[in-house]
């Protein structure tokens, strides 16, 4: 079978993204092993909640200086916390288009402040206004349960009166599986498809054992291989990975996809499996891969030179999407 390769930038890593990638590769993965794996189930739950608060609680001193020339507006949906940001000067309304936003956190951590970075470079690339959105995660649900808050999510930004071919759907990480997993799951619930969707170094699989054999397993600096089982056990206590996992779930509802990850971490697989399926179903699907890169590099350091060429593509996938111009791919034909 035939499909498109991954595109892989040709330019080497900058001299701050490698010196990145060197203090990490020397200390993350271990640090992350030992704390997801020295301890019995109920003591690596509780350090699994306890990391997540830290994280959350150290993120919200972004707030002590918001980014300059945006507007943030919180808002509560469906009972969740909720914030639209767009540039300061941005006058177009939401029904021009507009990106409803997933943050990553491997269903643990994560929030408003975490991605608040994230959130308002791809709104000013962009020129669009973004939903951000704080979904329910474990402890406090499972993995299905925060599909649903995702889907809730977006049915209510339909229900403001907008066009879903001006909706695109984005996410980093676990993000980026509930951004591809909202988007596969909307039809089943009565919902149109958006104009495209953007993960960066998005989880789609939850099984993780095509993730373990692939190349990128020994060049990881995150451990993700390792780290996952952890957690899918918590996130999907009743096992049902297939159901809920998008690398397994309908391709031919969704619309054209741009996947942003790293060459050397394990995502990659997930990456390269997603897009081989959707273009047998003949839908799009294009992913770049940079080198030397840590895993979801464009929301964690958004001003890497790296991240900023990430950006930019992202925002002419976006605007080709909003514009119609983004087509789907001829079905993968045998050899």
């Amino acid at each position: 079978m035939t499909s498109l390769p991954v595109v892989h930038a040709s330019e080497p890593a900058s001299l701050r993204a490698r010196i990145i990638h060197f203090f990490a590769s020397l200390l993350l993965a271990r640090i992350l092993i030992r704390a997801l794996t020295t301890a019995g189930y109920e003591a690596t739950s509780r350090r699994i909640v306890r990391v997540g608060r830290n994280v959350n609680r150290l993120a919200s001193l972004q707030r002590r200086r918001v980014p300059r020339g945006f507007r943030l507006a919180p808002d509560t949906w469906n009972g969740l916390p909720v914030e639209w940001v767009s540039p300061s000067d941005l006058e177009a309304p939401i029904k021009d288009g507009v990106i409803l936003y997933f943050h990553g956190g491997g269903f643990v951590l994560g929030d408003l402040n975490t991605h608040l970075r994230a959130v308002t470079t791809l709104s000013r690339v962009t020129r669009l206004p973004l939903m951000h959105i704080e979904y329910r995660q474990y402890p406090e649900a499972d993995l299905e349960t925060t599909i649903q808050d995702c889907l809730g999510a977006y049915r209510r930004l339909l229900g403001q009166g907008v066009d879903p071919a001006k909706v695109i759907i984005a996410g980093d990480s676990a993000g980026g599986f509930l951004a591809f997993a909202t988007a596969q799951q909307a039809p089943q619930h009565g919902l149109p498809s958006p104009a495209g969707v953007v993960g960066i170094s998005p989880l789609l699989e939850l099984n993780n054992a095509a993730r373990a054999e692939h190349s990128t397993a020994s060049t990881d600096v995150f451990g993700i291989a390792t780290g996952l089982p952890v957690l899918t056990e918590r996130i999907c206590p009743t096992g049902n990975l297939d159901q809920l996992e998008p690398v397994s779930g309908p391709m031919d509802v969704m619309p054209p996809s741009l996947i942003v990850v790293s060459a050397t971490e394990s995502l990659l697989c997930d990456a390269e499996r997603m897009q081989d399926r959707l273009h047998q179903a003949g839908r799009a699907c294009e992913v770049m891969a940079w080198p030397s890169q840590l895993h979801a590099f464009p929301a964690i350091f958004p001003g890497l030179p790296e991240s900023r060429r990430a950006y930019a593509a992202m925002a002419g996938f976006i605007a080709e999407c909003l514009s119609g111009a983004a087509t789907d791919v001829p079905p993968a034909q045998s050899a």
